[in-house]
């Protein structure tokens, strides 16, 4: 059941992933050092957040089903 949960959910991820990374490179575009620093600070928060997703998909699908 998950597995079509995880299926459904993808392109709203995707879609949002999408949003997330305008939005920083936005930040990353200002003139203020303040907003530079928090954009590579999210950045580095993001790339973490997709690994640990793509693991938590990958195990999901790796499980044998029942």
């Amino acid at each position: 059941m998950s597995k079509k949960i995880i299926l459904f959910i993808s392109p709203i991820i995707l879609l949002v992933e999408i949003y997330i990374f305008s939005w920083i490179a936005e930040m990353l575009r200002q003139p203020s050092d303040v907003a530079v620093i928090a954009g590579v600070i999210l950045v580095c928060a993001d790339i973490i957040g997709n690994f640990f997703l793509i693991n938590f998909i990958y195990k999901q699908f790796k499980q044998p089903t029942k």
